[in-house]
């Protein structure tokens, strides 16, 4: 099982304290990779400070290929609205595998996306 979590979760200080704690693998998207790091640099905090972060705590980036592109479902893509909502979220949740659980504080997009509830822990 994979914990996957979402670009949000970097807001809860004390979560990101609980997992330190957790066994599970521990992954971001490269997707939550990129707009993490936008929120940072705005901060003056640089890619290798956020990468050191990451792998100090034990949280592996995922890239995201064509072979998780190609699992969104053709609606989200061929619908702009749904698509201008829900692009990246979409990148995000087609990395998740059907044991894996998604941590988050915005739960009603992955719902949206048929993430079955079980899988999304809500922040």
């Amino acid at each position: 099982m994979t914990m996957w979590l979402d670009t949000n979760v970097f807001w809860n200080k004390q979560f990101l304290l609980e997992i330190k704690t957790f066994s599970d693998e521990i992954a971001i998207s490269s997707i939550v990779f990129y707009e993490r790091l936008r929120q940072l640099l705005k901060h003056s905090i640089t890619a290798a400070d956020f990468r050191q972060y990451l792998e100090n705590n034990k949280i592996y980036i995922r890239d995201f290929t064509s072979a998780e592109g190609n699992s969104i479902p053709q609606p989200i893509i061929t619908d702009d609205k749904l698509w201008k909502s829900l692009a990246r979220d979409a990148m995000i949740a087609s990395h998740i595998g059907p044991n894996d659980i998604i941590v988050t504080s915005n739960s009603k997009d992955f719902i949206a996306l048929e993430i079955p509830f079980k899988q999304i822990l809500q922040v």
